[in-house]
């Protein structure tokens, strides 16, 4: 039998889910380990059995909480069994004569006050803390309880919204808020560097009464379906990282003008990867008008891109572009085009090229993937093609994993 060394054991676990990690833990002494270190440095927290076994390990043993790195509560995504009548119940039902009654879903769901205590019990060690689709609302002193965090410094939330079912039954909540996001962001510390949101309303005075952070110096922002997103919104996140410069990534979906960006074009002077996802013409091109430091450029349109007006608007060479569009859109039908600026050298832009991406062709578009392979590899550009599940709409960034939607998972029925 191979003996695997602690670093690939950590490797291995650290790419399991929670079911896996428990079930990981029951191999060997030395798996045990690992898998009970890995659960306790990154625990996956959607009910409350899970939280309040969680909580009592922690409160009792002072070494587990320092393992603590992330947090993710989540809403279940997994299917609960069906909780079947009794028998006693059922022939006493018979005896009766009534209805014995049907078996119905547990409710199981993580609560508020969980957020609250979790995040008191690991205030001292927590770094990531990611809130997604939570089956409830944020209130004040749930909310306050983030100021216990000192060393978070990655925060992330994925509003639901909607109607959720818990326990087999609909429930309405209510959509998260920009203005519950700012009250997060203002209990805080100043060691917050990544943020990232999806499913978020927006309103005009969303930040109104609210101070931001003197301290918060972003270097990555994420922002996903942000309903109503106004140039005020992005001036109140983003204000002390703009004295700083200190934003480096940007990933965003967005259909409105690039206006938005006026206010707060210093912020972005120093983005290096930018990810940018629209349903709206021209934006794309528009974008690029914005970041003169840009140096990795991933695109995503439901329109077609001019390809020469993307590369004349760019103020400085980059040094890959990666288009996921849909097809028929972004740079679809401009492969020979582009193979052409490629060869002669077209703008200091194009001579910046080191690596160029595009969904895979199939048909008639292989004729212009062909010329532009073999253009790129006379220039020594890297070419390559994605397929289609690695270009899903929008795309989200694998650093920014934590805001793709949660895939349901059906409990095994012998389980």
């Amino acid at each position: 039998m191979i003996a695997l060394s602690d670093e690939v054991l950590q490797i291995i676990v650290s790419h399991l889910d929670q079911v896996d990690l428990v079930a990981t833990a029951l191999v060997s002494r030395t798996w045990s380990a690992t898998s009970r270190r890995q659960l306790f440095q990154a625990p996956e927290i959607a009910s409350t059995v899970s939280a309040s076994r969680l909580l009592r390990s922690y409160e009792l043993n002072s070494s587990l909480q320092a393992l603590a790195r992330s947090l993710i509560l989540r809403r279940r995504t997994m299917e609960l069994p069906l909780v079947p009548v009794s028998t006693p119940t059922r022939a006493k039902a018979r005896k009766s004569g009534t209805s014995p009654g049907k078996a119905s879903k547990t409710d199981d769901a993580v609560q508020p006050e969980h957020l609250v205590r979790l995040t008191t019990v690991l205030k001292s060690s927590l770094e990531e803390l990611v809130l997604k689709e939570l089956p409830f609302s944020l209130r004040r002193r749930h909310i306050q309880s983030a100021s216990h965090l000192t060393q978070l410094r990655s925060l992330t939330v994925y509003g639901a919204g909607g109607e959720v079912v818990i326990g087999g039954k609909p429930i309405r909540v209510e959509p998260f808020s920009l203005h519950t996001v700012g009250q997060l962001l203002v209990h805080v510390g100043s060691t917050l560097r990544h943020l990232a949101l999806r499913n978020i309303v927006a309103h005009h005075t969303s930040f109104d009464g609210l101070q931001p952070h003197e301290d918060l110096q972003l270097s990555s922002l994420a922002l996903f379906n942000v309903s109503s997103l106004e140039s005020q919104h992005l001036s109140w996140l983003l204000r002390s990282t703009a004295w700083a410069e200190s934003l480096r990534t940007l990933a965003m979906e967005w259909d409105g003008s690039a206006r938005v960006l006026n206010p707060v074009r210093y912020v972005v002077l120093r983005v290096t990867d930018l990810y940018l996802t629209t349903r709206t013409a021209g934006i794309i091109e528009n974008m690029a008008l914005h970041f003169p430091s840009l140096r990795h450029f991933h695109i995503q349109s439901t329109h077609p891109i001019d390809v020469h007006r993307l590369f004349a608007n760019l103020d400085s060479p980059i040094e890959s572009i990666v288009d996921r569009s849909p097809v028929g859109a972004g740079l679809w039908g401009m492969e020979e085009e582009l193979a052409i600026m490629i060869w002669r050298g077209e703008g200091r832009m194009v001579k910046g090229l080191k690596s160029v991406v595009l969904r895979r062709r199939e048909g008639k578009e292989r004729k212009g993937v062909k010329v532009l392979d073999a253009v790129c590899e006379l220039k020594r550009i890297q070419f390559r093609e994605l397929a289609a599940e690695d270009c899903s709409f929008p795309y989200v960034p694998d650093r920014f994993e934590a805001l793709r939607p949660s895939v349901p998972v059906a409990r095994n029925k012998d389980a």
